[in-house]
Order: C-alpha cells, then sequence, then structure tokens
C-alpha cells in the first residue's frame, strides 16, 4: 500500500505530457529495465521514473516498486529526500481534470477490500 502511494506521488510529480501521452519504445523498456537495477537510492528512482514513467508497466513497474519498497524498509533514513525532490518539481504536475478522474475512480470504483488504499489515493490526488 505505501509503494503504490509512493509511485502516485511520483506519477503526481511527471509531466502528464510525458507519462501518458507517448508510448514506451523497445529501447526504452530496455533502459528502464537496466535502470532498476540500480536504483538504490531517492534520487535514482526519481530520476529514471521521471525518464521512463511512460515504462511503468509489469517488470519495470515491478522494478520501481521493489526498489521503494526497498528504501522504505532498509533506508528509511533517507525518506526525507523524496520529499525534497517532489517539492522541487513544482511545474511537473498532472493535469487538475486526469488528477480529478484519479480522485474520481478511488471513490466510485474502489474494490471492496482495498477502502483504505483509495481513501489515500483520494487524499493524494486531491492536492492540486
Amino acid at each position: 500500500m505505501l509503494i503504490a502511494i509512493i509511485m502516485l506521488s511520483l506519477v503526481t510529480s511527471t509531466s502528464a505530457s510525458d507519462s501518458y501521452a507517448k508510448p514506451c519504445t523497445q529501447q526504452e523498456e530496455k533502459q528502464a529495465g537496466q535502470d532498476i537495477d540500480h536504483l538504490e537510492n531517492w534520487d535514482k528512482i526519481y530520476r529514471s521514473y521521471r525518464n521512463f514513467s511512460h515504462c511503468d508497466d509489469g517488470y519495470v513497474a515491478e522494478g520501481y516498486s521493489n526498489a521503494v519498497g526497498k528504501l522504505l524498509a532498509e533506508k528509511w533514513i533517507r525518506f526525507a529526500r523524496l520529499a525534497v525532490l517532489l517539492k522541487a518539481d513544482p511545474d511537473g504536475t498532472l493535469p487538475p481534470e486526469m488528477l480529478d478522474k484519479i480522485k474520481e475512480n478511488a471513490q466510485l470504483h474502489c474494490p471492496g477490500r482495498q477502502t483504505r488504499l483509495c481513501r489515500l489515493i483520494t487524499r493524494a490526488a486531491s492536492v492540486k
């Protein structure tokens, strides 16, 4: 659940034109896959995700989730760095209508056993 919220934070800090309008090429997927083997700090995760968020599917998504989980479990002391990175990027946000749709989906179409996660997503998507 925490990993989903962190990834949502990264998504909302990534330009909509970068992450939603462009398809992931095979070369980009390969580069993202190579990146995930070296994501040992928030700067590297953030940089990789900014470059390859449009490839965030399958094994690449699992790689990002694993890297985030590892930092949260083993290097919690470095968590403050993520906040610094996200605050330093005020112009890279999703458009309000996309955040509204995310919020609507979380509120109206939440699977029964995921209400806590949906509330967290609603809260995160409400920050504009």
